[in-house]
């Protein structure tokens, strides 16, 4: 399949369409909420990771995550309820199943993790810089098992 075939949503219903917008949203939320705060160094992170677009090579990952970040307001994830947090990313993998290239879908659930990993070093360590909590690490592993991802991730998650 090839990757100009899915730079868009024409490919997903739209309520499939705005969980997978809900996705990025909802890791930043689940990080957050890991160590129980969400500040400003970790929503300035966060919206870094949903404006760099070109950082993912993939058409479809930037057109989720720009969906994303313009319709941030509107796509209704509450980050106080872990639920509502925890629906997008339970259903991601079954959204793109059959629909997209597995290749693209995996990139897609690992631009998750990233944006993930972003969040969570925003804040912790010397100064706020690059280290990750227990709690968020924790839950950085809760979403990767979630989201399909089996490799080993001590190297990504603390390089």
């Amino acid at each position: 399949m090839a990757q100009n075939s899915v730079n868009s949503q024409e490919k997903f219903s739209s309520n499939d369409w705005d969980e997978l917008c809900r996705s990025p949203l909802a890791v930043f939320g689940l990080i957050a909420m890991a160590d129980e705060e969400a500040d400003q160094i970790e929503f300035d992170a966060f919206l870094k990771a949903t404006h760099i677009f070109e950082c993912f090579e993939l058409e479809f990952v930037n057109s989720v995550y720009n969906s994303s970040a313009i319709r941030c307001n509107e796509l209704g994830v509450s980050l106080n309820d872990f639920e509502s947090m925890a629906r997008p990313l339970k259903a991601v993998r079954a959204i793109l199943n059959n629909k997209i290239d597995p290749d693209i879908a995996d990139q897609f659930c690992w631009s998750l993790l990233h944006t993930g990993v972003q969040v969570a070093k925003a804040s912790g360590g010397f100064m706020g810089f690059g280290k990750i909590s227990k709690d968020e690490k924790e839950m950085l592993i809760t979403i990767s098992m979630v989201l399909g991802i089996e490799e080993d991730l001590e190297g990504f998650i603390n390089p």
